[in-house]
């Protein structure tokens, strides 16, 4: 089950289950089970054609326990500092992959 949530992770797009199969090196009869528990505990979703992706509860069962929640913490005071400063609200973001994901926001105060 982790290389197919590997695999899918690391896909720009959406993927077939034969294409999953093959990238994992198994029998789409192998995988076949696996497809379904990972849909019914939506890590996955599969679209009309039948195509599969990674869906955002993955990075959500650990985003507790990660780095980049315990910067965060550590961030909140100097984000919060800066808004009040420039009135504006203040964001620390950090880079995955060829995303860039928000982990703190510091809203503007109203003054």
């Amino acid at each position: 089950m982790l290389d197919i949530l590997e695999l899918l992770s690391l896909s720009n797009r959406e993927l077939w289950l034969s294409q999953i199969a093959a990238g994992v090196g198994c029998l789409k009869k192998e995988i076949f089970r696996m497809m379904i528990v990972l849909e019914e505990r939506q890590f996955i979703s599969r679209a009309a054609d039948d195509r599969y992706v990674l869906t955002d509860d993955l990075s959500v069962l650990g985003s507790d326990r990660s780095m980049h929640n315990r910067i965060a913490e550590v961030a909140m005071l100097v984000l919060a500092e800066m808004s009040e400063q420039v009135c504006l609200s203040c964001h620390l973001s950090v880079l995955g992959g060829d995303a860039l994901f928000v982990v703190a926001q510091a809203d503007a105060t109203k003054g």
